[in-house]
């Protein structure tokens, strides 16, 4: 989970350096590969996440990620648990998402990084795709990690 949180930071730094952004959603179960395809439960259900539910720049956990997490931060309490569970937060519709707080590296890297999304927003060409950046904006302004708590899983 740590890889794969770190790997999301990465790529949605690079992407909002590059003039982009990203949305997606993870999600926890089955998935069937070969060398042509990748198919599966958790792999539709990402899909439809992502494509359904996220709307703009953030990344959903399902509800099987959110019961694992649950289980690990209420039974398994430790200090790894709880560096790994501040690495989410609840989003104003209630899911649960992968806290922007973590990209970059520092509150100066997560400034400019807001700083880009601004131009962004403001070069874009309606009111709507503008919107889409204002709560990652937000997010990536805050003073605090505002992380979500244990009861909130």
């Amino acid at each position: 989970m740590e890889a794969l949180l770190e790997n999301v930071s990465e790529v949605w730094t690079t992407a909002i350096k590059y003039g982009y952004t990203i949305r997606g959603a993870i999600e926890f179960g089955e998935i069937y590969w070969n060398e042509n395809e990748l198919i599966g439960p958790a792999f539709n259900n990402a899909y439809r996440l992502e494509s359904e539910v996220s709307r703009i720049s953030r990344v959903i956990v399902s509800s099987r990620l959110n019961r694992v997490l649950r289980n690990l931060a209420n039974d398994h309490r430790s200090d790894i648990t709880d560096h790994l569970i501040a690495n989410f937060r609840k989003d104003v519709d209630g899911y649960v998402v992968v806290n922007p707080y973590i990209l970059g590296h520092s509150d100066e890297e997560r400034l400019s990084l807001a700083e880009k999304l601004r131009a962004l927003a403001k070069n874009s060409p309606t009111s709507l795709v503008k919107e889409k950046y204002a709560h990652l904006i937000s997010m990536l302004s805050e003073k605090e990690r505002n992380a979500i708590g244990r009861s909130e899983l």
